[in-house]
């Protein structure tokens, strides 16, 4: 999740007003939360209606693989006011949840799925 979505996870207490969020203790380790590790990644969406802002479980199950090779492109005309040479590589990435059981969870807007 990301850096919002935690700030609002560090305030939820369970039915005996403990913390779910454990912070953690050692210098280079994550927080917990629920005894798992919590990661912070900017790339997560937002808290939005339909956005998945938290993903939680199992992370293992989850695996991404390349789809194609990496491309290199080379451009002498893109600055060529400023008498630059320009580089762009493109990497296509995808990804799946191999696990349908339940091992990882996300927060989607107002409701669990």
């Amino acid at each position: 999740m990301r850096d919002a979505s935690i700030a609002a996870v560090r305030k939820l207490k369970d039915s005996q007003s403990r913390y779910l969020f454990e912070p953690s203790m050692q210098a280079g380790q994550p927080d917990n939360l629920l005894g798992f590790p919590l990661l912070s990644n900017p790339d997560v969406v937002a808290q939005v209606a339909l956005g998945r802002s938290v993903l939680f479980g199992l992370t293992p199950k989850y695996f991404v693989r390349q789809a194609g090779a990496v491309r290199l492109d080379r451009s002498d005309e893109f600055a060529f006011n400023a008498d630059l040479i320009t580089f762009r590589a493109t990497l296509r990435l995808d990804g799946a949840l191999v696990d349908t059981t339940g091992a990882v969870r996300h927060f989607a807007g107002g409701a669990a799925a």
